[in-house]
């Protein structure tokens, strides 16, 4: 195997390190963004903002003039209209509209069931603990299988983004049921406990979390980006197409 002059190789480790060390930096701040998330999430969700009246509840202590309601009260169900497809379905069917299962998109085809805002909700195989990934939010054209409960707010009563946020910080897994694949059937979904604030406050601690969501997403773009740089540089200078110039 054919290897660079002794002076070009310490260069290239160089350059690579500088890009590892970016790479660092942008984690490290993804962590420090991360904490801060959970840190507002508890205590928006839980204490809302400027309250000093609190009362117990089903939930935890909040503030005197939120409720607690159901699931089933402040949300309208479209689990009737989900569609399970098998994979070689979906290659015949392969397209760009979102096939969404329990954890996310899975696939692209090119039909759709729903067309809107909808929060969906992990039936089997999510993580259900307080600051999980059991619940996702997809907006546009897509399709849904049977692993994942489609849930819609009613808008007079909550929102999509409140809702969401407070399904990722409660703790569900005494909701769910099952030893080996745990399952979140329908009826007990329905029962499930929520804090609500009025909609003016729902809409400002969304916003507030937003905020912090899209920091997170810029984050893990550039440590995307930085990690493509790094594998274009190793594919590049580990094997002799680009030389990297010396200077004496």
């Amino acid at each position: 195997m054919a290897l660079p002059p002794l002076e070009e190789q310490k260069r290239i480790s160089e350059i690579l390190q500088d890009v590892d060390g970016a790479i660092e930096k942008v984690n490290k701040e993804i962590g420090v963004t991360e904490k801060l998330k959970r840190g507002l999430m508890q205590r928006l969700l839980m204490e809302g903002i400027n309250h000093t009246e609190f009362k117990d509840s089903h939930v935890g202590r909040i503030p005197v003039d939120w409720d607690v309601v159901n699931l089933e009260d402040v949300v309208e169900i479209h689990d009737n209209k989900r569609i399970p497809l098998s994979e070689k379905e979906r290659i015949k069917m392969k397209g760009d509209y979102p096939y969404c299962g329990a954890n996310g998109i899975i696939d692209y085809i090119n039909d759709y069931i729903f067309n809107g805002e909808f929060v969906l909700l992990a039936e089997d195989g999510g993580d259900y603990s307080s600051f999980g990934s059991s619940a996702y939010i997809m907006n546009g054209k897509f399709w849904v299988n049977n692993h994942a409960h489609v849930i819609e707010a009613l808008p007079s009563k909550i929102t999509n983004r409140f809702l969401l946020h407070i399904l990722i910080y409660l703790d569900l897994t005494h909701y769910v049921v099952g030893s080996t694949r745990k399952k979140l059937n329908q009826g007990i979904m329905r029962k499930i406990k929520i804090p609500l604030p009025p909609l003016e406050e729902q809409k400002r601690i969304s916003e507030i979390l937003q905020d912090v969501d899209r920091r997170l997403e810029l984050l893990t773009e550039r440590k995307v980006k930085l990690e493509n740089i790094k594998r274009g540089l190793m594919n590049d200078l580990l094997t002799g197409k680009r030389r990297v110039r010396i200077t004496s």
